[in-house]
């Protein structure tokens, strides 16, 4: 593969920058810029390779191109995705060049986390190890890219981002890099009409969130039945419905409900229905099935599912010593 002199170039001048105290790379500078004025450009060149070469070892794991696109075709050759925000259970693919990568005989090989946050900050998710990439790859040979695809969980309408950890398997290295997206309700139509939609659901949340007695309880089941009408993809919104049905000590429905979100993972509704099944209420007591319950949306990094897991470890139940 045809080095590009213009990618060594900047390599070089960013390396310069980031270890100029270390005087190699300066040196090597100085001596390619000499030769190149003496007409030896082979021998520059083959200078700033050995540079490069020096930079790329001691370099930590890092990301030179980050984005968010539709398709890639190659190195460097990747449409971007348009601006737009994305619905419940889209894929979103990011391109990734990655630099100081180690090698292995002939191949190259990574594995990848990752953790969502919403636009406060807060974990909604972190899973280990969800890629693991691996592909022939001449030792230094750099021109590299990978793509990593995850599906857009059923949350909430707003802005979150996805913070990926990459581990190189040659070197002990690892990096991060986040990419920034919006999600936005799983329903089409006119302005007004999504408008309204998002009023009815954040009516379902707040009057779930304030549910101190018996009237309370009525209403929050009344808003969140219209809202589940209105948007029937929205499965935090099925998953509060439960929970309204809950309190209302309507365990069969509930557990419908919360069976219908936690199939489209929503982890507290995973965790809501594994507490049915650990008391029997709505279901046939099953430790077992509140187990595999709770380890999924442990598994998601809800920490209350990880105590309910630890838990069923603790008294032995439903779980394989």
């Amino acid at each position: 593969m045809p080095i590009k002199t213009a990618g060594l170039a900047t390599f070089l001048i960013l390396s310069c920058a980031t270890y100029a105290a270390a005087g190699p790379l300066v040196d090597a500078a100085a001596e390619a810029e000499a030769l190149q004025a003496d007409g030896k450009p082979v021998e520059a060149l083959r200078t700033l390779e050995g540079a490069v070469d020096t930079a790329w070892r001691d370099s930590p794991l890092a990301f030179r191109t980050v984005a968010i696109i539709q398709s890639a075709d190659g190195f460097g050759l990747y449409e971007r995705r348009a601006d737009l925000p994305f619905r419940p259970d889209d894929t979103l693919t990011v391109y990734v060049e990655p630099i100081g990568f180690g090698y292995g005989a002939g191949t190259i090989g990574f594995t990848a986390d990752i953790a969502l946050e919403d636009s406060a900050g807060r974990v909604l998710s972190d899973t280990k190890d969800v890629f693991s990439i691996n592909t022939p790859l001449a030792e230094g040979r750099r021109e590299f890219y990978m793509t990593l695809t995850f599906a857009i969980p059923f949350v909430r309408p707003g802005s979150y981002r996805a913070v990926f950890t990459v581990h190189d398997q040659n070197a002990d290295k690892s990096g991060s890099f986040e990419v920034a997206f919006n999600v936005a309700l799983p329903v089409a139509g006119s302005e007004p009409e999504i408008a309204d939609a998002n009023t009815l659901l954040a009516e379902c949340e707040r009057l779930t969130s304030e549910m101190e007695d018996a009237a309370d309880i009525t209403s929050a089941i009344s808003a969140c039945r219209l809202a589940t009408s209105r948007v029937p993809g929205d499965a935090f919104t099925m998953y509060l419905l439960g929970d309204a049905l809950n309190a209302a000590e309507d365990y069969s429905e509930a557990v419908d409900w919360y069976r219908k979100a936690a199939d489209l993972g929503v982890a507290d509704a995973q965790n809501a229905l594994g507490l049915k099944y650990d008391a029997g209420e709505g279901v046939e007591l099953n430790d077992a099935e509140a187990a595999r319950l709770y380890r999924l949306a442990a598994e998601q990094g809800l920490a209350v599912a990880q105590y309910n897991l630890g838990l069923m470890y603790d008294f032995g139940e439903g779980v394989q010593e």
